[in-house]
């Protein structure tokens, strides 16, 4: 079968859990979804991984919103209720498929109390039903941690008169924990629920071995660039979204002597003295992180595999250089044991995914905010700055960049051993 068959065939595969070619998926939540961050990474990851297929993402993320309806005594106004605006958000957007995250405000800050986790499990019920009714597949997440550790001074200790986000419980997160714990009892053939919260508190365990001060959040609640990294690689892996970029093995020892994963390897030159090599090959864009986020590793190793391996060239260090640029200097260790190229930051590739996450992180604020007006909501926000269908136009403008910059890209790259 023809090279380029093949990469055409891989663009328009289709892993089993994830969003399919032509699907509209919304999500729901509070001021975490609101933010945006884990809707980006994984919009970010399917652009780049999937270039050609069509997803549309609708971020109805709500701050301060509740699937209970209930409010602390000192909120600044009553929490807006999901179930509000649900019916409409449904009907107007027609969702293929919801994602929706509620738990962090709806033990409003306070030690566990039966009358609140009863109108936790109701709110659940009533949005598994509306969401079913719709016709759409549902994905439900955990609640998130509520890290206390990151304000030991703010928050209250057992037996205080009242609490709330400004005051919280100091063991608020065991509330949440029993929240996701019966949340996880709810999966059926139609409902997804994905323990996002078990992910993001392993993989801050992980991050912490390290920087011992490590922490998610800054406010105890809101996740930062890891966390909505570690919330969006959890659905990820939910989905079964492949790890690999692509990968090239060239091994001037062996015979077939180069082998690629997806892409397409070109023209192929090795000195005798195998201290040069030359080589062409068409390969796909990374996923691009977050700017601020700290786990790069992580997030290459998890989700965005992209290795360059070559294996038997004579021993030293080499300059590795795409046309004329120097990407870095490797021994002849390092390349047989694989450089990873999302971190190589004068890579093409990778300036091209950097290019993508801002056309993408720009399309989702400017359609969310759309969105959210269009649909309606009690929160008092900031108007959308145009209309639903001035925005959808604008942001398909930024889609079709997005996607051209993520079609293969051909790499003229070359190893020399330095000091030759």
């Amino acid at each position: 079968m023809p090279q380029t068959l093949l990469i055409l065939l891989a663009l328009l595969a289709q892993p089993d859990g994830l969003p399919q070619d032509g699907q509209r998926i919304v999500f729901l939540g509070d001021s975490i979804t609101n933010a945006g961050g884990f809707v980006r990474e994984i919009e970010a990851y399917l652009v780049t991984r999937f270039p050609r297929r069509h997803v549309e993402f609708i971020n109805l993320g709500l701050s301060s919103e509740t699937v209970t309806g209930l409010t602390e005594t000192d909120h600044p106004f009553p929490r807006p209720d999901v179930h509000d605006r649900l019916a409409r958000a449904l009907a107007q957007a027609k969702p293929d498929r919801v994602v929706a995250g509620y738990g962090m405000n709806d033990g409003i800050y306070h030690p566990f109390d039966d009358r609140r986790f009863a109108a936790y499990q109701e709110g659940i019920h009533r949005l598994i039903a509306a969401v079913q009714a719709s016709g759409a597949r549902l994905t439900l997440l955990t609640p998130g941690p509520f890290e206390a550790s990151a304000i030991p001074n703010k928050v209250r200790p057992a037996g205080a008169a009242d609490y709330s986000y400004k005051d919280p419980y100091a063991r608020y997160d065991d509330t949440l924990a029993r929240y996701g714990k019966w949340l996880l009892t709810q999966r059926s053939d139609s409902v997804e629920v994905i323990d996002t919260r078990s992910a993001i508190l392993a993989q801050a365990e992980s991050m912490r071995k390290n920087d011992p001060k490590f922490h998610l959040t800054g406010d105890a609640i809101h996740p930062g660039p890891d966390g909505q990294w570690f919330l969006a690689s959890a659905i990820l892996d939910a989905w079964n979204a492949p790890a690999e970029v692509d990968s090239l093995a060239i091994d001037p020892a062996a015979e077939p002597n180069s082998k690629v994963t997806r892409g397409k390897l070109g023209e192929l030159t090795i000195n005798p003295a195998r201290t040069s090599v030359q080589f062409n090959w068409t390969t796909f864009v990374p996923a691009p992180p977050d700017p601020g986020l700290i786990a790069r590793k992580q997030f290459n190793d998890r989700l965005n595999r992209q290795i360059l391996v070559v294996r038997n060239l004579a021993a030293g260090r080499y300059s590795l250089k795409e046309g004329q640029s120097s990407l870095g200097h490797f021994t002849a260790e390092d390349l047989a044991a694989g450089v990873s190229l999302p971190s190589l930051a004068g890579l093409s590739t990778n300036r091209r995914a950097a290019e993508i996450r801002a056309l993408l992180d720009r399309r989702e604020r400017l359609l969310s905010a759309a969105w959210l007006a269009h649909v309606g909501h009690k929160r008092l926000l900031v108007p959308a700055d145009h209309s639903l269908p001035e925005s959808q136009a604008e942001a398909a403008t930024l889609e079709a960049k997005a996607r051209a910059l993520a079609e293969p890209v051909a790499l003229k790259l070359s190893l020399e051993r330095m000091g030759d």
